[in-house]
């Protein structure tokens, strides 16, 4: 399902980055996106309900792996799931199935190697007055995944090229 979810009127920032608790994750949705839209999309029974359950101070009403599941579905965001893996010390890492031309490896490498350089530089300017935070190590984590996600990209397009060849039977 495409993206089709607009940004609140309350509020037009950008979506937030990640958090490392799927419940605090779900609970920044209600900044993000048009409430009243994503409940008549994911079925919820009213606005109400599901603030409610994105609330993560709601003693009575709790999202469901269900509801989480729609809201992503829906919303193409992953800040969830995300939150989910980075919870448990995990990279989420996109599946791509299909080979790309070789005009979108080459940007693919290149896009890995503008977020290497960038994830290196976070480590410089960190380290640039003999203290890391953990406002600049939080900054650090945000780069490394953006790097190791590009870099598990572009092992998954070079999966995708791969082709019997003769007799070459070495792995």
């Amino acid at each position: 399902m495409t993206n089709l979810m607009q940004f609140s009127k309350a509020n037009l920032r950008n979506p937030v980055g990640v958090l490392t608790c799927p419940v605090a994750a779900a609970a920044t949705f209600t900044n993000d996106y048009n409430i009243t839209q994503l409940t008549e999309q994911i079925g919820c029974r009213s606005n109400k309900t599901l603030l409610a359950k994105l609330n993560n101070d709601s003693d009575f009403h709790h999202l469901t792996l269900e509801e989480a599941r729609r809201i992503t579905a829906v919303t193409g965001d992953l800040r969830i799931l995300k939150a989910w893996a980075c919870g448990l010390d995990h990279q989420l890492i996109p599946a791509v199935p299909v080979a790309p031309s070789d005009e979108e490896f080459s940007d693919q490498l290149l896009l890995m190697a503008q977020r290497i350089g960038t994830f290196s530089a976070s480590m410089l300017e960190a380290r640039a007055d003999g203290v890391i935070t953990k406002a600049d190590l939080a900054e650090i984590k945000r780069h490394a995944a953006k790097a190791i996600e590009s870099i598990m990209q572009l092992e998954l397009e070079c999966e995708a090229q791969v082709r019997d060849w003769g007799a070459d039977t070495d792995v």
